[in-house]
């Protein structure tokens, strides 16, 4: 869905670690950017401090392939909100899985996905979802006849209630937490996709 990195780039001099890559998946992209963001970013290059390295690194990926860059203060963000947050999110699993979904409002069914066999691995995929406003109840009704009629890999959408520090994963969380703590007056995420 999008490109970036993790990656520390070198050092401005106006603080270490004082920009932060997000990659446009996990549903970064919805969160930021979709009908409800979680803050306005702008599009606009950031000119202060106007000597940043990293204004021609910006400039050279914005408008490409991946669409827009978009950027924000890491304080705008309010990260230490996130653990606290709930969100609904949705993902496409085959229909022998779905039923392990529930109502569709518990938490992500790790436990149930690795007793039926999955990976450490194909868990991890299945929890890379997207935001989303409703619940998909796949334990009766329309949802759960999808299930009993659909074929066993036929891919149906199933949802979960998580927070947005648990949408991001801890990888990210890690990387936002040693930013807000990074020294320097301008600490910034861009985040890049299409």
């Amino acid at each position: 869905m999008g490109n970036s990195c993790w990656a520390r780039w070198p050092q401005p001099r106006w603080g270490p670690r004082s920009l932060l890559c997000v990659p446009g998946y996990r549903g970064v992209m919805d969160l930021f950017v979709g009908p409800r963001p979680l803050v306005v970013m702008a599009t606009e290059l950031p000119t202060t401090p106007p000597e940043s390295e990293f204004l021609p690194l910006t400039e050279r990926y914005r408008e490409n392939e991946y669409g827009p860059t978009y950027w924000c203060d890491v304080d705008d963000l309010l990260v230490e909100e996130w653990p606290h947050s709930a969100i609904v999110v949705t993902a496409k699993v085959p229909a022998w899985q779905a039923p392990l979904f529930t109502d569709g409002a518990g938490e992500f069914p790790e436990r149930a996905l690795r007793e039926a066999g999955l990976s450490e691995f194909d868990v991890d995929e299945l929890r890379d979802g997207r935001p989303t406003a409703t619940s998909i109840d796949r334990t009766w009704g329309r949802a759960r006849h999808e299930v009993d009629t659909a074929e066993r890999m036929h891919a149906l959408p199933v949802t979960w209630t998580d927070s947005v520090a648990g949408l991001f994963g801890g990888r990210a969380m890690a990387a936002f937490r040693a930013l807000l703590s990074a020294p320097g007056e301008r600490r910034r995420v861009f985040l890049q996709g299409g």
